[in-house]
This record gives C-alpha cells, sequence and structure tokens, in this order.
C-alpha cells in the first residue's frame, strides 16, 4: 500500500513536472519581444536607445581610434549585435542601435553612399552618455573604421559631406534588407529606406 502512494506522487510529479516544462516552451516560443534577423537581434521595445543614423562625429583626443559622435535619444525598436537585456539603459548609460526611423517623418532622410571616403565611425552597441542638460541627446563613444563603402543619413545627400566624419554603416546588402524587411513588419516608419541616388 505504502508502494502504491508512492508510486501515485510519484507520477503526479512527474505529471507536474512535463506540464511546468511545456509552459515554460510554450511561453518562450511565443516570446516575440526579441527577434533574431539580419546576423543580430531587433529588440521590439527598448525603453530609451541612443540612435547615430545621422550623427556628425569628432575624433576622441584622447584615442584616435575612436570617435565621439553627437546622437538622439529614441526608444522603441532597435537593432544591434548585442541581448535586449544588454541594451537596458543604466541611468545615464544607453547602447547606441539601429532603426530606421529618421528615414521616415518627421525627418525624411536619406542614405548618402560613401565609396572612397576614408573613415567613418562605428557606433553600432557603442556606450553612451546621455547629455545632462538636454535627454533628448546622447555622446557616444564609437570605433573609427575605415571599410568602403559606407552610408549615413547625415550629409544632406551632398557628396562633399563623405569627406567629413559620420557615424555611418558598411553595406552588407542582403542583412541590411532583412533588417529593413523586420522594421517593416513591426510598421516602424523608415524602413522603405531611401538612398539619395534615388534607388
Amino acid at each position: 500500500m505504502i508502494a502504491d502512494k508512492r508510486t501515485i506522487i510519484w507520477t503526479w510529479t512527474c505529471l507536474a513536472a512535463a506540464v511546468l516544462l511545456l509552459f515554460a516552451v510554450s511561453c518562450s516560443a511565443n516570446d516575440d519581444s526579441a527577434i533574431s534577423v539580419g546576423g543580430g537581434t531587433l529588440c521590439v521595445d527598448t525603453p530609451r536607445f541612443a540612435l547615430c543614423t545621422s550623427a556628425p562625429c569628432q575624433i576622441n583626443p584622447s584615442d584616435s581610434n575612436y570617435a565621439i559622435c553627437d546622437c538622439v535619444v529614441e526608444s522603441g525598436a532597435n537593432w544591434g549585435k548585442t541581448t535586449c537585456e544588454e541594451r537596458i539603459p543604466q541611468g545615464t548609460v544607453l547602447r547606441s542601435n539601429f532603426s530606421p526611423i529618421q528615414a521616415g517623418p518627421p525627418s525624411y532622410l536619406k542614405a548618402l553612399v560613401c565609396e572612397d571616403a576614408p573613415m567613418w565611425a562605428s557606433c553600432l552597441d557603442a556606450l553612451c552618455t546621455v547629455d545632462p542638460k538636454d535627454p533628448t541627446k546622447a555622446k557616444c563613444k564609437c570605433l573609427v573604421a575605415t571599410t568602403t563603402p559606407w552610408e549615413t543619413l547625415g550629409g544632406e545627400c551632398d557628396p562633399a559631406a563623405c569627406d567629413q566624419l559620420w557615424s555611418a554603416g558598411h553595406m552588407v546588402d542582403k542583412q541590411f534588407q532583412e533588417q529593413l524587411d523586420a522594421f517593416a513588419r513591426l510598421g516602424v516608419p523608415g524602413a522603405d529606406y531611401p538612398y539619395c541616388s534615388g534607388e
């Protein structure tokens, strides 16, 4: 009789564990707050992040391998190589991540492609500090890059602007288009991402 009770208890314990495991798997499968796409992760809703898609930059006087870029603070969907947890703001410290929103209203910026310009600033996932005098702005420390071609929403479609230092991105067409398509599915403005060339 005691053995039978132990068997029943063990059976119910196993069933309960199986139900909990199925529930956990179901919750994980339905979690759409982080989307793996385009070689990184699109976080659907980050409270605050730095957006540097059109940011002008200057070489860091204390370390020429880095640039200091003047970015803006946004919220919502964003893409990067870090996890969504790593993008949660820590006080005045934020991460810089990509969003196409500056290509939508009200700015309607277009992407300037620079074929042979010597350098640009890679701000993706960079650490940034919110301006203590203006919480809509942030300074980001971005790695200087030299790969070409690159593109930026800065420069107002002026080819001469390629000689200046901008926060930009190296063109990887297939993965970049995957990112834009994912933003479009979320209804994020600017996902059509027009180019100055009209492409």
